[in-house]
């Protein structure tokens, strides 16, 4: 039998003569080949790996943009890139800002990215390709290492605006506490916010994160369900954990991240008829909303 090569299976090709190894490591997600999408300047990609490929291209070379759009797979993609290596116009600096970019967006529209980053604490992070002495540390683990050095970075950022991290109410010991992740879009257009009233109670536009969503698939979703509304553009603005306790006397931790959020000017019939579309002058939004974190996330937005 030919031996092959498992470089990351080395008891199994050491232990067993016909046993081929595969399932993902605990950490895949930071792989830039790991199926997350991306959505990186209005187009969404399948993966890193293939939007960071496809905007080496972008600028000089849209065509070849294209193809790696096309391509069936992020392995496609880096094959599409090297056949083209000759045509990258991008600096060395430019080409690792890219990769940060396509990171940072990576992290902030898939949230289980953000929980896996977060959980390498402040363990050294690499890239072990045997193949890679730049982005990877190669076959000696002697290498560069440069993705790793980035998601490192990306982690300390992550871990600095966690600990900014506003938080309400006091989390009670030996408590079992129901937890609910939601994303809101604060709209703030022609000095008015656009907001929603589901049965008459008012409400930033928003809404739990349903499992497998991005921050982003979220508030499209809300946006368009709730109040007939298409997103341009939204920016991360503020996280606010909030424990509290329901009507139904039942103790809830709400996770609220906030999004500075641009409409398109296009307002459709919405899907949700319990809820109806209301714009709101800035100072009476405070008085109106009934959630805490609410309140106090456009109390930030308006002392900005």
């Amino acid at each position: 039998m030919i031996k092959v090569d498992q470089y990351r299976d080395i008891w199994l090709s050491e232990k067993f003569d016909e046993v081929i190894g595969f399932y993902p490591r605990e950490f895949y997600p930071l792989d830039n080949f790991s199926s997350f999408k991306v959505e990186y300047n209005g187009y969404l990609y399948a993966s890193a790996e293939e939007a960071f490929q496809a905007n080496l291209f972008i600028k000089d070379y849209p065509e070849i943009a294209d193809m790696i759009k096309n391509s069936h797979s992020a392995h496609e993609a880096q094959k599409i890139r090297f056949k083209y290596e000759d045509k990258i116009t991008l600096s060395e600096e430019e080409i690792l800002e890219l990769m940060e970019n396509i990171l940072r967006c990576k992290i902030n529209q898939n949230p289980y990215v953000k929980k896996k980053l977060l959980e390498t604490k402040n363990y050294m992070i690499v890239e072990d390709s045997p193949k890679d002495n730049y982005w990877g540390w190669g076959s000696n683990r002697d290498g560069q290492n440069k993705l790793g050095n980035l998601w490192m970075k990306l982690r300390k950022e992550l871990i600095d605006k966690y600990m900014e991290k506003i938080t309400i109410g006091k989390k009670k010991e030996n408590t079992n506490y129901k937890f609910r992740e939601t994303c809101f879009g604060i709209v703030d257009k022609d000095d008015e916010f656009y907001i929603t009233a589901k049965n008459g109670e008012p409400s930033l536009i928003g809404g739990g994160v349903e499992e497998g969503e991005t921050h982003l698939e979220t508030l499209k979703r809300e946006f368009m369900e709730e109040a007939g509304l298409t997103i341009e553009e939204c920016n991360e603005f503020i996280t606010i954990d909030c424990f509290w306790v329901t009507q139904n006397n039942e103790d809830m931790e709400s996770l609220a991240n906030f999004y500075i959020t641009k409409i398109s000017n296009d307002i459709v019939d919405n899907t949700e008829k319990e809820s109806k579309l209301v714009k709101v002058k800035k100072k009476e939004l405070i008085k109106i909303l009934p959630l805490p974190y609410q309140k106090k996330a456009i109390e930030l937005y308006l002392k900005d």
